[in-house]
C-alpha cells in the first residue's frame, strides 16, 4: 500500500476528529450514557458504552458525508482531484481514514467502558466484568471499524454522483438509521412472536441492514465477507464514476 495514500488518510482523519461537530457527538454520547446510569442501572461496564450507538452511528454518518464533501464546500476539489494524487488513491484514502475514525470511536468506548468500571467497582460491591474480557473489546473494535468503512464507502460513493454533503447525510440517515431501526425491529416482532416469520426473510440477512442488527463485531465470517463485498462494490463503483466526472473548478 502507497504510503502516500495512508499519509493522506491521516490528513483526512486529523481534520474529521479536529471538527466541532465531533466532539458535540461525543459528548452527547457521554451525556447519554451517564443518564443511562441513573435511569437504567446496570452492572456491566461496557453496556453504558454500547448505549450510545444510535448516537455515534448519526456521528459516523456525518462524516462520512463530510469526509469527501467538505472537498465540495469548500470548492477545493479541483485542486484535490488533479493534484498530485490519483482520482482512485483519493477515494481509497477516504475510505481508509473512515476505518481510522472508527478506530477513534472504539478508542471513545473503551475509555467510556473502563470509566463506568471505576464508577461501578467505586458504587457497588459487585460488579459484573464479563463485559470487559478482550474478546468482548475487540469484537466492539472489528464493530465499528467495518461499520466505518461501510457508511464511509457507500456515502462517498452518494457524493461522487451528488457532488454535495446535504444528499449523502440524508441518504445515509434513511440508510443506517431508518433502515436499521425498521430492520430491528423486523427481527424483534419475529423473535416475540409477534409475526409469523415470512419466507423472504432470509434476504434482510443478506443487506447491510440486517446483517448490523445480527452482528455485534463477533468474529462470523459470512457476515463479515458480505459486508465487505458491499464495501469493495461502493469503492469500485465510486472510483468508475469519479474517473468519468470531469472536476474541474468553475470559475
Amino acid at each position: 500500500m502507497s504510503n502516500k495514500i495512508l499519509k493522506l488518510a491521516l490528513a483526512d482523519l486529523l481534520i474529521t476528529v479536529k471538527s466541532i461537530y465531533v466532539k458535540i457527538f461525543f459528548l452527547l454520547a457521554t451525556v447519554y450514557s451517564v443518564m443511562l446510569l441513573y435511569v437504567k442501572p446496570n452492572l456491566t461496564p461496557v453496556y453504558y458504552a454500547k448505549s450510545n450507538y444510535m448516537v455515534l452511528l448519526v456521528l459516523l454518518v456525518l462524516s462520512g458525508a463530510f469526509i469527501l464533501g467538505r472537498d465540495f464546500i469548500y470548492n477545493t476539489y479541483s485542486y484535490v482531484f488533479s493534484g498530485v494524487y490519483s482520482k482512485s488513491e483519493i477515494i481509497i484514502s477516504k475510505v481508509f481514514s473512515m476505518m481510522g475514525f472508527g478506530f477513534v470511536i472504539w478508542l471513545f468506548q473503551l475509555f467510556q467502558t473502563f470509566i463506568f468500571f471505576i464508577v461501578l467497582s467505586v458504587a457497588n460491591k459487585y460488579i459484573q466484568t464479563d463485559g470487559i474480557i478482550i474478546s468482548e473489546l475487540l469484537n466492539m473494535l472489528t464493530f465499528y471499524v467495518v461499520l466505518s468503512a461501510l457508511i464511509g464507502s457507500f456515502l462517498i460513493l452518494v457524493t461522487t454522483i451528488s457532488l454535495n454533503v446535504l444528499t449523502p447525510v440524508l441518504w445515509g440517515i434513511s440508510v443506517f438509521v431508518l433502515l436499521n431501526t425498521a430492520a430491528h425491529n423486523f427481527y424483534f416482532l419475529i423473535e416475540n412472536q409477534i409475526i409469523a416469520k415470512p419466507k423472504w426473510a432470509y434476504l434482510i440477512s443478506l443487506i447491510p441492514q440486517g446483517i448490523l442488527v445480527k452482528w455485534n463485531g463477533q468474529l462470523w465470517i459470512k457476515e463479515i465477507t458480505i459486508l465487505l463485498v458491499y464495501i469493495f462494490l461502493n469503492v469500485t463503483i465510486s472510483i468508475l464514476i469519479v474517473n468519468k466526472r470531469q472536476l474541474l473548478k468553475k470559475d
